[in-house]
């Protein structure tokens, strides 16, 4: 249903019908559209007095073919002097003809306006007004739906929304759902403004000790929820949530009354006990203990299985590469300039795949920090080099375009002083072109150790790498860091560009880290890109080069191959 069907539509009165009695007459008629009615009773206004005037003084004159050369004279100045007063007509109506389309978008496709606010006379006050109350509208709406009357948090459905987007990415995620278990005591004894302030207190003190990442909700009548991003270490997450629990159940004292709340919570990960939103939830609140004092419960199949699961991965882990378990699948990257008809594939990114043959496809979000936790990466990055360097000479030979692969560094391996060296070993061994690899580095592991950083994005620029910064703006760089740092490409992350045709605040970020790239002559690529709507917002930003499910997913090499086309074209980003 339309968030607008639930606005209530009040009944037209009799003074403003009344007002309408001749438009209402004049409706009626062809042609449907308003304006053709005006341009054609603007017509007629003036046509049809003159013709009759001009039939009579011919009528009169007594010979008509010598009244002829003044009535065709006349007549001529006359669809000239009503072309000239249609053609402005049809601008003073443009106005009222755009503000319609403006609400009637909204209404049916929820897209905001984008009406002129600088002009002063009516029509221009009608499309600021209309601008403006959409917008207000549209908050509003906003707020009624995904917001919490009361408490001003986030509600249920902005919780699943929001946690279905951080699942999207594939890391490891915890769903804390706290419960008040005495609210029915503090009701009896306080009443409900006992109530509504032990809820804002717990909505307060949740928010301060969140991290910057973290979703805080109230799901309904007596619970809350709080989300964060772990490494699959059950025993230190327990440790957190003490923290917090302790924190909770602090007496709230006010004027009126002394409450002492009692909290309970209910624990569930992703992707071990769950792997969308709705299924984690549930498994947080089947979580809940129901205690007569504060107490934290992990839903149970996580605290049977997920150490267990975690020292088996460990083992396997070790010895996945020996046995070639490990697979390289390639995401497209696009480029789609104005003037293109279809998106051009310039580019992949290698992404790691583990298929164990018992446990089956386990996801990177899972492996990888087992694996840099241990050490493996060490031993996988060289390989993943390797493999994606000769990927790209088989596509060669078999005639496909030549194309810039990106791998991804993670903090462990930006750390080893080898690193610059094993880069070049692996395009040297294969005579692959410097220019044809690019390295990426998320933003926060790039601002670990700035000076490092600087020395090897300098080494990697010198052998004529390309060097991007990955899940820009996710992380604590400044514009000095920025300015110190050189690297070529810009990556803005996918929480960003997600909704960025919907979310003002999307848009703006956006445009102002296109803006940044552009200035510092960095080339910037849109990553998480999903849809239609957001690519036609970033085109519009300067944005040219995009990755995402929209172009294509992560696929193995010969499925990618497919995408191309076996010509030349030139590999640039």
């Amino acid at each position: 249903m339309n968030r607008l069907d639930q606005i209530a539509r009040p009944e037209s009165s009799a003074s403003t019908l009344s007002q309408l009695r001749l438009y209402g007459v004049v409706a009626r008629f062809l042609p449907v559209s308003y304006r053709n009615k005006i341009m054609l009773i603007a017509f007629l206004g003036t046509h049809v007095p003159l013709l009759t005037l001009l039939i009579f003084f011919a009528l009169r004159s007594g010979s008509f073919w010598h009244a002829l050369p003044v009535i065709g004279v006349a007549l001529a100045a006359t669809l000239l002097g009503t072309g000239a007063t249609l053609f402005i007509l049809n601008g003073l109506l443009r106005p009222i003809l755009m503000t319609r389309e403006a609400v009637s978008a909204y209404v049916t496709q929820g897209r905001l306006p984008s009406l002129p606010l600088t002009f002063t006379d009516d029509a221009g006050r009608l499309m600021a007004d209309t601008a403006s109350s959409l917008l207000r509208l549209d908050a509003t709406l906003n707020t009624l739906t995904y917001v919490d009357q009361m408490t001003g948090l986030p509600n249920r459905d902005h919780l699943l929304r929001r946690l279905e987007s951080q699942l999207a990415e594939h890391r490891p995620v915890a769903l804390c759902v706290l419960a008040l278990q005495n609210l029915d005591e503090i009701i009896a004894a306080y009443g409900e403004p006992g109530a509504v302030t032990a809820f804002r207190t717990m909505a307060a003190r949740l928010q301060s000790v969140a991290a910057e990442q973290a979703i805080v909700a109230r799901i309904d009548g007596r619970r809350f929820a709080l989300t964060a991003a772990v490494a699959p270490d059950a025993p230190s997450l327990a440790d957190q949530a003490k923290l917090i629990l302790a924190h909770l159940c602090q007496d709230i004292r006010d004027d009126d009354f002394q409450i002492t709340p009692l909290i309970t919570m209910g624990i569930a990960l992703a992707p071990d006990d769950a792997e969308d939103a709705q299924t984690l939830l549930n498994a947080a609140q089947t979580a809940v203990p129901a205690a007569t004092q504060p107490d934290i419960a992990f839903y149970v199949p996580a605290t049977q299985s997920s150490l267990r699961r975690q020292m088996e991965l460990q083992r396997e882990l070790r010895q996945a590469l020996e046995r070639r378990e490990f697979s390289l699948h390639y995401q497209p990257v696009v480029t789609l300039d104005d003037g293109m008809v279809a998106p051009r594939i310039i580019g992949a990114e290698a992404l790691l795949r583990w298929n164990h043959p018992s446990l089956g496809a386990i996801s990177p979000a899972v492996f990888i920090p087992i694996a840099e936790r241990l050490g493996l990466i060490e031993d996988i990055g060289p390989w993943i080099l390797a493999t994606g360097c000769r990927q790209l000479l088989e596509w060669d030979k078999s005639g496909l375009p030549p194309l810039r692969l990106a791998v991804n560094l993670s903090a462990r391996q930006f750390s080893d002083r080898r690193l610059v060296q094993m880069i070049a070993d692996a395009i040297g061994r294969v005579s692959l072109p410097a220019h044809r690899l690019e390295v990426e580095m998320t933003e926060t592991a790039a601002m670990q150790d700035r000076a490092v950083t600087r020395r090897v994005f300098g080494e990697l620029r010198e052998l004529g790498i390309t060097v991007a910064i990955d899940d820009f703006g996710t992380g604590y760089s400044t514009m000095s860091h920025l300015r110190d740092m050189t690297f070529d490409t810009m990556k803005i992350d996918r929480e960003f560009v997600r909704d960025v045709d919907t979310s003002p605040s999307g848009r703006a970020i956006c445009k102002a880290l296109i803006e940044l790239a552009h200035g510092l002559d960095i080339a910037v690529l849109a990553e998480g890109v999903e849809s239609g709507a957001e690519v036609t917002v970033l085109q519009s930003y300067g944005c040219t080069i995009f990755q995402g499910f929209h172009f294509g997913r992560p696929v193995p090499s010969e499925d990618f191959a497919r995408l191309l086309p076996k010509q030349a074209l030139p590999a640039s980003l």
